[in-house]
């Protein structure tokens, strides 16, 4: 488990205050998925390097994943930063990996991503900083 429970509970409260969230279905996970949606960060990462951001609606969200529907096309294996609120000035740093990518309509996708490791707020500043060397250095310690 990358987040903590306490974790979780955190950014699903302040997720639902900035959103209307429904209530949760039912499925065949580890982990029961929550119906939230809202607008989330992602920092893209293709080969090693940051990409600039993009903001993402969240479909669900889990102790192990989040489903996000965007105009970014990821692919399956792709690894992302996604910033998630815990308030109005605390944001969590998680490394993800895309599961999924599936078409929805002309330039929306929808992605399965599961949670890979918190990354420590120094850490993630790096890597999404334009600092070459800090970012060669971050990704040999946290990316891989």
């Amino acid at each position: 488990m990358v987040l903590s429970g306490q974790q979780f509970a955190e950014i699903v409260s302040y997720l639902r205050t900035k959103s209307a969230a429904a209530p949760a279905g039912s499925d065949k996970r580890r982990t029961s998925r929550m119906e939230l949606k809202s607008r989330i960060v992602i920092t893209p990462i293709r080969d090693g390097a940051a990409c600039p951001q993009a903001s993402v609606l969240t479909r669900d969200i889990s102790l192990e994943g989040v489903g996000l529907l965007t105009a970014v096309p990821l692919t399956k294996g792709q690894q992302f930063i996604a910033l998630l609120p815990k308030s109005d000035r605390v944001t969590i740093f998680v490394l993800c990996e895309v599961m999924f990518c599936g078409v929805v309509a002309d330039g929306m996708f929808t992605l399965g991503c599961r949670f890979t490791k918190v990354i420590p707020t120094e850490a993630a500043l790096k890597i999404q900083s334009s600092n070459d060397a800090a970012i060669a250095r971050i990704r040999e310690s946290v990316l891989k």
